[in-house]
């Protein structure tokens, strides 16, 4: 197994998003089938019982796989997934989770995995796991996504030292730009970072991530 995973400061900055663009720019390398996985996903009964975001993932990676093997944990209310597994008396631990996306990896015979995040870096998916407990069972380098918006850098510093702590890989910081953003100048944070010595950023916007992203993810899987 070869694995991405894509981490947010915090919920609601695009990961879902970003996700999907690389899957797409992904889809444009030769003899490189990117599954997507998001294990656990919460809210599904406002959408007919469909985890969304797992359902624009799968959309994304082009690959026919069924939507509850990329989500074999699809939560009905939107709250935070350990919340809810714990009203629903369900206990989900961390070899759980990597059997389920090695299953996923062995019916596609694929061995390369997107793994999306729920919330922030840190935020439970149960009360014992959090999403950098997947990220460093799958061995996965860390694409870390944060909106580009005022006060985004204490979010970024914050969360890159929590990966630090715990030896994960980060191949960089997204900025995910929102098109009504106007709470700071396109630019500023990506120069901001740069004066902390934070020199691995790149953008995205509503249509593309930056090519070396998807060049950059391109030569992570194929070094493993």
């Amino acid at each position: 197994m070869r694995a991405l995973a894509v981490l947010g400061v915090n919920t609601g900055v695009g990961k879902t998003h970003v996700s999907t663009l690389i899957l797409r720019g992904l889809r444009k390398v030769r003899d490189l089938d990117v599954l997507p996985f998001k294990p656990l996903e919460s809210g599904v009964e406002a959408h007919g019982g469909v985890p969304q975001d797992a359902a624009r993932l799968l959309k994304a990676s082009g690959l026919a796989a069924a939507l509850e093997d990329v989500c074999p944990w699809q939560l009905p209310r939107p709250v935070a997934p350990a919340d809810e597994l714990e009203r629903l008396d369900l206990r989900v631990s961390l070899k759980d989770i990597q059997g389920a996306a090695e299953s996923l990896l062995a019916k596609h015979a694929t061995r390369y995995l997107l793994f999306e995040g729920a919330g922030g870096v840190l935020s439970p998916l149960t009360w014992k796991i959090d999403a950098t407990d997947v990220a460093t069972t799958l061995r996965a380098g860390v694409w870390l996504v944060a909106k580009d918006e005022l006060g985004a850098l204490s979010q970024i510093r914050t969360s890159l030292e929590s990966l630090e702590r715990r030896k994960l890989p980060v191949l960089g910081v997204i900025l995910n730009r929102f098109t009504d953003e106007q709470s700071i100048e396109k630019g500023k944070n990506a120069a901001a970072l740069q004066r902390l010595g934070i020199s691995k950023v790149w953008t995205a916007d509503q249509n593309q991530v930056a090519a070396s992203v998807i060049a950059e993810s391109s030569v992570w899987y194929r070094q493993g």
